[in-house]
């Protein structure tokens, strides 16, 4: 399973006729957000008179591509509202607006983006997924979750609890790194490498989550289509921070906008124990004025693809399709790096 998150709000870096299907089995359609009384904002992002017509488009153009269309509920920003639409005074009504969305928009599956998952959630989320799954026995159910890291391990109790009722829990393995406290400067995706200051990578989140009892053949790993820029005094990774931080990524900085503004071969850089390249600069460099950049491309791609294959995990997701679009390339050019998801993790 390889699932593309195409959001309304990048509409315009990809727009739908130029989707590269071929590389997709899902498409995870947003954002659709709950709102506190079990009601849905159907805008995704565009506003309520072209929402749902631009939904209903991309249903279509999936199932003619052979493509499955699944609709994104919630995202970050959205907790508060998604747990109150799923408590239990207005757990039903939020239940019939997501069937009745499903319906109205020619959808095949729900993928439930409750973010961050807190133990006080674990009762209205567990509750959420099983009336789903009573009321949509043959539809896609999935739900991304949050990494765990060395030094926070937990993996909430209710991904096991759940898991038999979801086609996939898919781990968000990308922005892994910030500028926090006892901190190095780190890879937005690391495969492998952690260490006390750079606690994450996917190796330690895959092996928390699989010790917490989800099987792999229910976990899917994260692949981002966008890069970290942190500012000076950090040129690479596993650098003291001394006042640097991260001022442009997700959306931001797409891995189109660094192949465009930031890419130069004599900035490339591989990490061979993170298995992750990046860019690193003498001076703050582009737009965004950056000295190190933490990015994907197709080696590192290949690598956690091999990975994942090798430890029983078969499915990816992407974060968003639409920020490796390439518009300036030859049509069978355009979605390079989409297309070396669906290769390495053999989808």
């Amino acid at each position: 399973m390889l699932i593309g998150y195409y959001v309304g709000y990048e509409r315009d870096l990809m727009p739908p006729e130029e989707i590269g299907w071929s590389a997709l089995t899902h498409i995870a359609v947003g954002v659709v957000l709950p709102r506190s009384n079990g009601q849905l904002d159907l805008g995704f992002d565009l506003g309520p008179g072209e929402g749902a017509g631009f939904a209903r488009d991309l249903a279509k153009r999936a199932h003619k591509n052979g493509v499955v269309p699944i609709l994104m509920i919630g995202g970050a920003g959205a907790h508060d509202a998604f747990r109150a639409a799923a408590s239990a005074g207005h757990l039903q009504a939020f239940v019939q607006s997501l069937v009745a969305a499903l319906r109205k928009l020619g959808y095949d599956g729900l993928d439930l983006d409750w973010e961050p998952m807190n133990p006080a959630d674990r009762v209205p989320f567990k509750a959420l997924v099983r009336a789903l799954r009573r009321v949509l026995p043959d539809a896609v159910l999935t739900a991304p979750a949050d990494v765990t890291t060395l030094t926070f391990p937990n993996v909430p109790p209710v991904y096991r609890e759940i898991a038999p009722q979801l086609d996939r829990i898919n781990l968000m393995t990308y922005g892994m790194e910030g500028p926090w406290e006892g901190w190095k400067s780190w890879h937005s995706s690391p495969l492998d490498g952690a260490a006390e200051a750079t606690p994450s990578s996917v190796a330690v989140a895959v092996s928390h989550f699989l010790a917490a009892g989800i099987p792999a053949s229910k976990l899917g790993v994260g692949i981002g289509f966008f890069g970290d820029c942190w500012t000076k005094p950090v040129t690479e990774p596993g650098q003291s921070l001394r006042g640097a931080t991260i001022v442009a990524t997700d959306s931001e900085l797409s891995y189109t906008t660094i192949m465009a503004n930031y890419f130069a071969p004599a900035a490339a850089h591989f990490d061979p124990a993170a298995h992750v390249p990046y860019l690193s600069f003498g001076t703050p460099t582009g737009p965004k004025r950056c000295t190190y950049i933490s990015y994907e491309n197709k080696a590192s791609i290949a690598a956690k693809g091999a990975w994942a294959l090798d430890h029983g995990l078969s499915s990816a997701i992407v974060w968003t399709i639409n920020q490796a679009h390439d518009r300036t390339a030859p049509a069978d050019k355009r979605d390079a790096l989409l297309r070396a998801v669906r290769i390495a993790f053999g989808i």
